[in-house]
């Protein structure tokens, strides 16, 4: 009797350990992605700042980033087309 009820003690603590170890990986998780996303935001009103507003502008530049390396990110092409543009504005 006294094992069987350790046995199901000692379940119970597994499974409250294994619930919240998911838990925290879920929500470290969405503390980046929304990290990423603020930073994303941030360079993309930099972009606008230079290009005066021009959304259509903002969007050329990081294509034009893009159509030179497929397979960068969207955060590495927005800070470079950020470069390009600041070098070429001095």
């Amino acid at each position: 009797m006294k094992q069987s009820i350790l046995t199901v003690v000692l379940a119970l603590i597994a499974a409250v350990v294994l619930i919240f170890s998911v838990a925290r990986g879920i929500w470290q998780k969405k503390r980046k992605d929304s990290a990423h996303s603020r930073r994303l935001l941030q360079l993309r009103r930099n972009l606008l700042v230079k290009a005066l507003g021009n959304e259509y502008k903002v969007d050329s530049l990081i294509e034009f980033e893009q159509a030179k390396d497929e397979n960068i990110t969207l955060e590495a092409a927005m800070e470079s087309a950020i470069e390009r543009w600041e070098h070429d504005n001095r």
